[in-house]
Formats: C-alpha cells, sequence, structure tokens
C-alpha cells in the first residue's frame, strides 16, 4: 500500500494529524469506542503512515544519513560543502511546500490535477528545482485559480 497521506501540503497533514488526535483522545468521562483488533491494526498502520509523511513534511536534514552533521564525522568531509547541499535540500523543500501549497488552492485540494496543469511532472524537480520554475508553476496555478474565481 502507497502511503495516502505521501501528496498532501503541510496545511492538510495539519488537519488530518488534528483530526486523527481528536479521535485517538479518549474524552474525560467517555468509554473509548471499541474497536476490532483489525480495526485497530488498520487505525495503526494509518497513524504511522500519517507520521511519516508529517516527518518528512518538516524534516530540515540535520540528523538524518547524509546530514552534514553525519558528513563531517566521516573522513574528507567537506564542511561548506556539506552545509551548501543541505540549504539546497532546504531551498528545494520550501519550493515543494509553496508550490503544493498554491496547487492545494487553486485546483481546490485535487493535487493529482497539478502535473497536466503546471506541465510538469513534479517529481523530476523542474517545477521546484530553481526559483524560475516555481515561478513559472506558480503562474500556470494563477491563471486556473483566477478563472476559478470568474466562474
Amino acid at each position: 500500500m502507497t502511503n495516502p497521506y505521501r501528496e498532501m501540503t503541510r496545511d492538510q497533514l495539519y488537519r488530518a494529524c488534528q483530526e486523527r488526535a481528536g479521535e485517538l483522545l479518549q474524552k474525560p468521562g467517555r468509554e473509548p469506542p471499541r474497536r476490532t483488533r483489525e480495526e485497530r491494526a488498520e487505525l495503526a498502520q494509518d497513524t504511522a503512515y500519517l507520521l511519516l509523511a508529517l516527518a518528512f513534511a518538516v524534516d530540515a536534514g540535520t540528523g538524518t544519513a547524509g546530514s552534514p552533521r553525519s558528513r563531517m564525522k566521516q573522513p574528507g568531509g567537506n564542511f561548506v560543502d556539506a552545509y551548501m547541499e543541505q540549504a539546497h535540500r532546504q531551498q528545494v523543500s520550501a519550493r515543494w511546500a509553496v508550490l503544493t501549497d498554491a496547487a492545494d488552492l487553486a485546483l481546490g485540494g485535487n493535487l493529482s490535477r497539478m502535473d497536466p496543469v503546471i506541465g510538469d511532472d513534479p517529481y523530476n524537480r523542474r517545477s521546484y528545482e530553481s526559483d524560475e520554475g516555481l515561478r513559472r508553476a506558480l503562474e500556470k496555478l494563477a491563471a486556473v485559480y483566477e478563472a476559478g474565481q470568474k466562474g
């Protein structure tokens, strides 16, 4: 099974986490909902997918393998290169967050329509690898948004 939360924007992940927390937190004075073993297993797996998607959404890459700190523990690690690569990854991540938020608004939450609208497969990074690519994608999304506002 693929992660159903994988392509959510940060805002959508926030709402999904709020809903899940409300579902899991026991209300004072109320009995927790009775779930079968299968329902508990399904809820646990779905919550794990939600947590993984959230982890990727907030990851700054500071403690993971390939991070500047971990690379500097290896012989021959270049301090400047390690941190410049991290800066590049974080810029790409920030552009992706902006792109998916804009697509969420312009496309009414239907991110699956993003590829045909911006004329790009976002997973090949053209749309968010550079500020120019992001601007082109945002201009296309703006046209869709503005057309929707008129109609």
